[in-house]
């Protein structure tokens, strides 16, 4: 789901009428002799303007849905889902244009209405979604009112934070061109610095640099950790994420002095593990032996002769059998129930899922990242 679905998205659940049919609050709330208010034409249209912006659930889903199984791999069944893909991004396309438009006739006609304030920024939202999706006709015009809005000081400053990302976001495919905002550190960090600026009392504005630190490369996060750790009005939370990032990177070249408890009981200490490169794989038992299937595209690629240790923070170890089903490599199991909470974690400077620490034939820190990192943090371990 593209950002600007997702801040849709977002918007109409967080905008929703709260009309609740009479079945429904009889069977959550105790008999009440107050009327149920009657839902006006206002209200019916402003169902339809949230109908019109809700994203429609993806191609692949749809079809799995409908078979009551997993989506087929064969050569026609992608050429089917790509085809439908195309359709369905038609449709979303033609969905966007007309929650604009709708949105737009229900603030104009019903001024007065609890809802007017929410459908003018949806107005703004769907109209840029229209132009990332290709819709070139009103794209003078959307961006235009977009930025009439993002300008506007009568608007709340996290509705214009919201418009200000859609427009920059809607800017970006020309710059990255092809690669994914991730992908561009130098893109990411210039959008992240830009909205501050602009919002400097809103603490969302600093979200992008959140999501720098725990998600793009090292050199990346490192450089906006530090230029984080300076600035006074960043919320307490970012400062903390960069102080992490900081001091995590402080223990590189490390032996770490980390004693981990198996499954069966065992110590198991970090800086033992020498001869060849260790990996040690943080996961959460919140989002399950989902975490391990990560590493199935790189079962065939990396080192054979690795050590594996699977660290799960959680209150809850599932069943071993769904565990190892999941996990690609041999490896040594342990758990930590107090979870992000624990010493273990802290030592490690670790609040974050799943995530890789590497250790050199020495058992030093010779890297860690994200799970598509561990190609490149192995190579450099095994050096």
């Amino acid at each position: 789901m593209s950002t600007f679905l997702r801040l849709i998205f977002c918007l109409t659940c967080a905008t929703a009428p709260a009309l609740v049919p009479a079945a429904a609050a009889k069977a959550d709330k105790p008999e009440s002799t107050e009327p149920v208010p009657a839902e006006t034409a206002a209200d019916t249209a402003w169902r339809h303007v949230v109908a019109l912006a809700t994203p429609l659930p993806p191609a692949a889903v749809s079809a799995a849905t409908r078979s009551g199984g997993p989506i087929p791999r064969s050569a026609e069944a992608t050429a089917t889902l790509a085809a439908a893909f195309q359709a369905q991004e038609e449709e979303q396309k033609a969905r966007a244009r007309q929650a604009a438009q709708s949105a737009r006739d229900f603030y104009t006609q019903n001024p007065q209405h609890p809802k007017a304030a929410a459908a003018k920024k949806l107005e703004a939202l769907a109209g840029l979604q229209s132009l990332q999706l290709g819709d070139t006709a009103d794209a003078p015009a959307a961006k235009e009112r977009a930025q009439a809005y993002r300008s506007d000081p009568t608007q709340p400053a996290k509705d214009r934070y919201d418009i200000a990302l859609a427009l920059e976001l809607a800017a970006l495919p020309r710059t990255l061109k092809g690669q994914g905002l991730i992908d561009d550190g130098d893109a990411y960090e210039q959008l992240a610095d830009a909205l501050p600026r602009e919002f400097p009392d809103l603490p969302e504005a600093y979200n992008l640099s959140l999501s720098l630190l725990r998600t793009a490369d090292h050199a990346t996060a490192l450089k906006v950790a530090r230029k984080l750790a300076k600035q006074k009005k960043v919320p307490d939370f970012i400062q903390l994420e960069a102080q992490q990032t900081l001091d995590r990177n402080a223990l590189l070249g490390q032996t770490l002095d980390l004693a981990l408890t198996s499954l069966q009981r065992q110590t198991l200490a970090l800086k033992t593990l020498t001869g060849q490169p260790t990996v040690l794989y943080i996961w959460s038992t919140l989002s399950g032996p989902s975490d391990l299937a990560l590493l199935a595209p790189f079962k065939a690629t990396l080192p054979a002769k690795t050590t594996w240790i699977y660290l799960a923070f959680g209150k809850t170890f599932p069943p071993m059998a769904e565990v190892q089903a999941q996990a690609p490599f041999y490896g040594t199991y342990c758990f930590e129930p107090t979870g992000f909470a624990s010493p273990i974690a802290q030592r490690l400077h670790v609040s974050q899922a799943p995530y890789v620490y590497v250790f050199d034939r020495q058992a030093k820190l010779s890297g860690y990242g994200r799970v598509e990192d561990l190609p490149t943090l192995l190579a450099a371990a095994s050096r």
